[in-house]
């Protein structure tokens, strides 16, 4: 009788390429980042732990899946000064945080890229950051697939804090891991990693989504060229002049309504989310004042009917997703968001001195009719008379209108139904 006897397995034994599967496996394998409506959720996006176990066998080992992992996942560290309100900005966009305790993201050293916030300290925006001071510094660490999206969050500031993007002092460094030879040498093939092909990939979040940044260095290991043209380009006006913010707008509206029309409704509603979130973001800048001054109330006239159109679309969007999922609590707070928004934009004064917008009978009717539908669906204790009251003001701008007099006999018999 013969005796088989197995033998150990040798893990460095398998090819690089089934190593290198593995590697990615284990320690790149993150929740894919949200889409369509769950975009406009405000909230943090957690990421799935990874197995890191295998970066603890042996330094062979630990070296290869380290140069592995660094070179998949793109880590980025951001961190902070005082009186910065982006951890509010980037709860307003899905951001997948990798880590956020302060230890832990210093303990970390792979990183491709560091990014800094400070602030520019002089008389003119003393004011701007002064009421800020009271948030406490904060680190935390992303991936370089969530850079986009952390970018367009820091714009946000300029509605927290008009005038936000002059403020901080931006500092961008390339592969820090390479500035310490000791840390570099750690690593297989990094230096070549970061060629300027990769430079470019890393930089072009900023380069795409933050404009008006006038106090920006970008340094370490990159191209003296690239950096000095990604500085300019982060520094020019965020919104150049008032037909781009239109033309933007318009085409917007049109493909959102392209895609509604297609019965893509929720695809549309992003489209519609997102334009009329950089209006908001325009309004509450700086480059506003620029803006009105050339275009005038044709511009703002304009703009506002735009503004006021479309976040009645989304409403429109949002309430037919309640009434289709039978009180979907997301939808009925994003359709009441866009309807508080339209009727905030009537107010006198908001888009400019002495300007209102006053939308045509027939729009206001569809933001009454809307308001008293939505919380004939929300159903809440006591609102029935506001909604009675909604309604009949829809019926008086639309008389005879169909939809308005079946939504009346709705609120009704729901108000006899809660006795109020």
């Amino acid at each position: 009788m013969t005796s088989s006897v197995s033998a150990d397995f040798r893990f460095c034994d398998l090819p690089r390429e089934i190593r290198a599967k593995i590697y990615r496996n284990l320690l790149c394998n993150w929740k894919p980042q949200p889409t369509g409506v769950s975009r406009l959720l405000s909230s943090i996006h957690a990421a799935r732990d990874i197995h890191t176990a295998i970066l603890r066998t042996n330094k062979a080992i630990s070296r290869e899946a380290y140069d592995v992992m660094i070179k998949t996942n793109r880590f980025i560290k951001i961190t902070s000064v005082h009186g910065a309100p982006l951890r509010k900005a980037v709860s307003t966009v899905q951001v997948s945080i990798i880590a956020s305790n302060a230890r832990v993201v210093d303990a970390f050293q792979k990183y491709v890229m560091a990014v800094h916030f400070d602030f520019v300290h002089d008389r003119n925006s003393s004011d701007r950051v002064g009421s800020t001071n009271m948030l406490t510094p904060y680190k935390f660490m992303i991936l370089h697939r969530d850079l986009d999206a952390f970018c367009e969050a820091v714009p946000n500031g300029d509605v927290r804090i008009p005038g936000f993007s002059e403020v901080p002092r931006l500092s961008i460094t390339v592969a820090p891991l390479l500035v310490d030879p000791d840390l570099a040498n750690t690593m297989l093939a990094m230096p070549e990693f970061f060629s300027e092909t990769t430079q470019n990939r890393l930089l072009g979040p900023f380069r795409n989504r933050l404009r008006g940044f006038k106090h920006v260095r970008i340094q370490g290991h990159v191209d003296a060229d690239l950096a000095n043209t990604v500085q300019a380009e982060m520094q020019q006006d965020r919104w150049p002049d008032h037909e781009h913010v239109l033309r933007d707008l318009r085409a917007a509206k049109d493909k959102g309504s392209s895609l509604f029309k297609q019965g893509k409704q929720d695809e549309g509603c992003v489209i519609w989310q997102d334009a009329v979130a950089n209006i908001d973001k325009v309004h509450e800048s700086t480059s506003w004042p620029s803006l009105v001054k050339p275009g005038g109330e044709q511009f703002v006239s304009q703009l506002a009917e735009l503004y006021f159109l479309i976040r009645l679309n989304i409403a429109h969007v949002q309430i037919f997703n309640v009434q289709r999922s039978e009180g979907m609590t997301t939808s009925m707070i994003l359709a009441m968001d866009a309807l508080t928004r339209a009727s905030r934009a009537m107010k006198r004064d908001y888009w400019m001195e002495g300007y209102k917008l006053t939308p045509s009978n027939q729009h206001l009717a569809k933001l009454r009719y809307r308001y008293a539908l939505l919380m004939r669906l929300q159903d809440a204790p006591g609102t029935s008379v506001k909604a009675l009251g909604q309604i009949i003001a829809a019926l008086r701008l639309q008389p005879g209108d169909t939809a308005i007099l079946k939504e009346m006999s709705a609120i009704l018999a729901w108000k006899v139904q809660r006795h109020e």
